[in-house]
């Protein structure tokens, strides 16, 4: 099949709460678009969470961090001080950094017909640095992209799932990766309580809701408009330069 080329590259961020199914939908509709559609493209997060080793994960997101620092310092630097500014101390300091500053390094370099589908990105990031602060999602989300400082396309998909569903779901995973999946009794409680306000700070900037797998077909459909405006050069509303 003739590959369907895009003009410029295209990310789509899926974000919601901890199994919400952001994984889970996100590489089928990934894989639908590759298969059917000859799209190229990338799952940065999916990828380093599922196709590594945590010895390798944790390698590829040091040698992101290091590349950060000799490419853009002040990007580094800038990304440090918010950390800190929400609140994180010692060792979490050094892991929110390695969790988001691989991310903007692909943002960074992204490649021409590319499409990016992210599980984690930036908004999931944003979503994380204000859970245990008072500092608003939206906020760290805005100063996420000025740390960018980059011109992107960018379409947000929320995952609106129900805190006890997704309990459920976390309760029934074997592979434990995020810290919510680690916790039990009601410090799940509370951390999903956080999640759902932050969810709330940031929730005006979605452009697609979805809410179960019945409504996958009608995702893919949006997302392939969104990729055909964009091949013919049209105006994309949810351009994003800051």
């Amino acid at each position: 099949m003739e590959n369907n080329l895009i003009n410029k590259p295209i990310h789509i961020e899926f974000y919601g709460l901890p199994g919400s199914g952001k994984s889970t939908i996100s590489h089928i509709i990934a894989e639908e678009l590759r298969k059917e559609n000859n799209f190229i493209v990338e799952e940065p997060t999916y990828n380093i969470l599922y196709s590594n080793s945590k010895v390798k994960r944790i390698l590829s997101k040091i040698l992101y961090s290091l590349f950060l620092l000799f490419i853009n310092p002040i990007s580094f630097l800038k990304l440090m001080k918010l950390i800190k500014d929400n609140g994180y101390k010692g060792k979490e300091i050094y892991k929110q950094f390695a969790n988001i500053a691989y991310k903007i390094v692909i943002y960074k370099f992204q490649k021409q017909n590319h499409i990016y589908i992210w599980d984690e990105g930036l908004i999931q990031s944003a979503l994380s640095l204000s859970m245990f602060n008072n500092i608003n999602a939206n906020t760290n989300y805005n100063n996420l992209f000025l740390i960018l400082n980059k011109k992107v396309i960018i379409k947000k998909i929320f995952l609106n799932v129900d805190k006890e569903t997704v309990k459920q779901r976390l309760e029934l995973r074997e592979n434990k990766h995020s810290r919510v999946e680690k916790m039990n009794g009601e410090e799940v409680n509370l951390t999903l309580d956080r999640i759902e306000n932050c969810v709330k700070q940031i929730n005006d900037l979605y452009t697609y809701e979805i809410s179960t797998l019945d409504d996958l077909a009608a995702l893919k459909e949006y997302i392939i408009t969104t990729i055909n405006v964009n091949k013919i050069g049209g105006k994309n509303e949810n351009s994003t330069c800051n």
